[in-house]
């Protein structure tokens, strides 16, 4: 069993998109243009890191003992 080294991938993108998030509060926040647009965008890359993850963890095989 690999831990959680299987999800590395989707925890990363996810956490890009987290930030991506967070940049584009901050800037909707000073109202600087294409606060918006971060904003959908870092959930978009969250929602396809989450689907990527679970697809993984669903695909999975069950270890042979």
């Amino acid at each position: 069993m690999k831990g959680i080294w299987v999800i590395k991938w989707p925890l990363i993108i996810f956490l890009v998109g987290f930030l991506v998030r967070l940049v584009g509060a901050f800037w909707k926040i000073r109202h600087w243009p294409m606060g918006d647009e971060l904003i959908i965008i870092g959930y978009m890359i969250c929602g396809i890191a989450v689907i990527w993850g679970i697809i993984i963890l669903a695909t999975m095989k069950k270890p042979i003992e």
